[in-house]
């Protein structure tokens, strides 16, 4: 079984998952509509709340320019993607207790988009793991 092949189509899905996902969102900013929801949950005061926005731009338009540039890096340097991979998990966790701790509203999607980020990490971390042990033997 070639599981580098696995993981390789797992994170190109989940980017491709990741694009779509937040140029949905930020449509819906751009319209100034009810905000995207996967299932439920708070995600209209969430992404309208002071953290749905950096420095005045909504986070979902920066969102699809993070996760495309990702997708572009990822057909590069190895290594450039996984440092762009944990910064935005680490992205992705302070997220994450934004919504938990201080807002204590969740948004599904924003969830959602998060916790495949965090994956994201993990499957690219497995994948220098696989090509290291490849190069060894």
């Amino acid at each position: 079984m070639n599981y580098a092949k696995i993981i390789k189509v797992a994170i190109l899905v989940l980017l491709a998952v990741e694009i779509i996902l937040s140029i949905s969102l930020a449509y819906k900013n751009w319209q100034r509509s009810e905000a995207l929801c996967i299932s439920g949950g708070s995600c209209t005061s969430v992404q309208s709340s002071i953290f749905g926005e950096i420095v005045g731009i909504k986070v979902s338009y920066i969102a699809v320019l993070a996760f495309t540039g990702l997708l572009i890096i990822y057909f590069g340097d190895a290594n450039a993607f996984v440092s762009g991979a944990a910064l935005g998990t680490l992205i992705a966790l302070y997220f994450i207790l934004l919504q938990l701790f201080v807002l204590k509203e969740i948004c599904t999607s924003c969830m959602f988009i998060d916790g495949m980020m965090i994956i994201i990490f993990g499957l690219a971390l497995g994948e220098i793991k696989l090509k290291k042990k490849e190069a060894e033997g």
